[in-house]
């Protein structure tokens, strides 16, 4: 079930929220339905307008994006 579409995805379900944003399990549009899921964070709305919590949202995924292990999430990308 969809509930709404970020960008290229559409967003399947949320699967949280926490202090700083939201997950999502989504699906690239273009992407044929048997591949793999994605999960997205977005940044709430109340705090998209704070440039000190954008700077610390990137700041996460540039960090994120760093790690490469088997036991940690791979950063596909962020912006």
């Amino acid at each position: 079930m969809d509930i709404g579409q970020l960008g290229k995805f559409r967003l399947l379900h949320k699967i949280a929220t926490g202090g700083m944003g939201e997950l999502f399990l989504a699906r690239h549009v273009d992407w044929p339905e048997s591949a793999e899921p994605v999960v997205l964070k977005r940044i709430l709305p109340h705090l998209s307008r704070d440039e000190k919590f954008i700077g610390m949202f990137m700041q996460e995924a540039r960090l994120a994006a760093d790690f490469n292990h088997k036991n940690l999430v791979k950063v596909l990308d962020f912006g």
